[in-house]
């Protein structure tokens, strides 16, 4: 668990002046260990050289502490990194979620007399009321359905037949807010994948597309084929066709307005 908490780099950098080189240097390397460990993403030669390490690292640990120190935990991570070259990413297969789990189940404890039937009795009760919940009004606020954790509603839409996409609440940051500009390939990749789920909202418009791409390349003779060799080309299809379609109405009308701005990615 100490080895856990150095992860970060502050601890180690704390310790520096406190430690002899010696020890400073092992404390560093079992800490790099499992950092490099439990990476989002792992390749075979990291592992193999983590499988490598480790057991010069233990040697280094073992000058340092006691042998009554030293046991099947201490042991143990000499096995992992070749656990993670088998079975993969660690975060897969860690306990972690069922200490958890155990910790959160120990705090029902009401009875330390009948230990299980307390846990027994207090888990069944919540597993009740959370089924319960699913079947209250929609605005009752409850664990399933948390309304005002950081939800903003807007009611000037609900006027206005929006894609689902744009209907879902949207949360509050937990931090502060970082403003910047995307770049001219983010903002392509963004607006395409906006134009893509919106659903039967633009529905005909994809049919159309379609329609298009295989009169005008005649190899391409599925929708699979249309999406796959030339959906780099919609945004700005329906930029044209949308401003050929709509170039005589006026843009009082809201669903207009909407379409109009919307193939702009604005």
């Amino acid at each position: 668990m100490i080895v856990m908490s150095l992860w970060n780099g502050y601890s180690l950098v704390a310790l520096r002046e406190l430690l002899p080189t010696g020890s400073w240097n092992a404390i560093t390397e079992i800490s790099q260990f499992f950092r490099d460990l439990c990476t989002s993403t792992i390749r075979v030669d990291s592992m193999e050289r983590l499988e490598n390490n480790i057991a010069e690292i233990i040697c280094k640990l073992e000058k340092i502490f006691p042998s009554s120190f030293f046991n099947s935990m201490e042991h143990l991570p000499i096995h992992l990194p070749y656990e993670a070259k088998v079975g993969g990413l660690v975060q897969y297969r860690w306990m972690y979620p069922f200490e958890r789990f155990l910790n959160h189940i120990k705090r029902k404890i009401g009875n330390k007399a009948r230990v299980e039937g307390s846990i027994y009795n207090s888990f069944l009760l919540e597993e009740i009321a959370n089924f319960c919940s699913l079947y209250f009004e929609s605005h009752n606020d409850t664990k399933a359905k948390d309304l005002d954790a950081g939800v903003n509603s807007d009611d000037d839409l609900d006027s206005i037949k929006l894609p689902e996409l744009f209907n879902t609440d949207m949360g509050t940051t937990t931090g502060k807010c970082i403003q910047r500009y995307l770049g001219e390939k983010e903002y392509e990749e963004v607006h395409f994948y906006v134009l893509r789920n919106c659903g039967k909202f633009l529905e005909s418009y994809e049919k159309e597309f379609e329609t298009h791409i295989k009169l005008t390349f005649p190899d391409v003779t599925s929708s699979d084929d249309v999406w796959s060799k030339h959906d780099k080309s919609y945004p700005k299809w329906f930029r044209n066709e949308v401003s050929n379609t709509f170039a005589s109405y006026s843009y009082t009308n809201a669903f207009i307005l909407f379409v109009h701005i919307f193939s702009y990615g604005e």
